[in-house]
């Protein structure tokens, strides 16, 4: 006759075989799962570009329309989405900084219409020289599932052909939370 602690042993062993198996299966069906985030250019306008302590910095106001709907199976929880810049200075080949993000909790969520959508971190876009005047950048938007139970998913989308206005012109007065004035 068996213990108790066997007979638990046992019993644990397999629900936990059982659970890592179902586990498997669902990343299994999340590859099976075709997305196709329908993404229109963002217009990215650049509302001011000032020198400020040694360093450039610009405000960008967006119109982002998107449909990240497909994103979303039985087994995906949520999904970060966000939308960067990107741009090269002679001292610096890379340069990246994000823009604006959300966290979609279900499909309704990750359907976006944001007209007139300024920069979320007022300070993000600041480039550590005076190098941004002219200069060319390209607009990302980005997504990473996560899912209930597998491996995360992520992708993204890059837009080019923007640049960077070639004189300084003063940033509109902003406050975090409201339209510029």
């Amino acid at each position: 006759m068996h213990t108790w602690l066997y007979r638990g042993n046992a019993l644990f062993t397999a629900a936990s075989t059982t659970l890592a198996g179902l586990c498997i299966l669902a990343t299994l069906t999340d590859l099976a799962h075709p997305s196709n985030p329908q993404i229109q250019r963002p217009f990215v306008s650049v509302e001011g570009l000032q020198k400020e302590s040694g360093m450039d910095r610009a405000y960008l106001k967006l119109n982002l329309t998107a449909d990240l709907s497909s994103l979303f199976t039985w087994n995906t929880k949520q999904a970060f989405i966000y939308v960067k810049a990107e741009w090269q200075t002679a001292s610096r080949p890379i340069n990246q900084a994000v823009l604006w993000s959300h966290i979609a909790q279900n499909a309704r969520e990750a359907v976006l219409e944001l007209p007139h959508l300024h920069v979320q971190y007022p300070y993000t876009l600041t480039d550590r020289g005076v190098d941004l005047l002219g200069q060319p950048f390209n607009v990302s938007v980005g997504w990473q599932t996560v899912p209930h139970a597998g491996a995360l998913f992520a992708g993204s989308r890059s837009f080019s052909g923007y640049q960077f206005s070639s004189e300084r012109a003063p940033v509109p007065r902003y406050m975090p939370g409201r339209a510029w004035s």
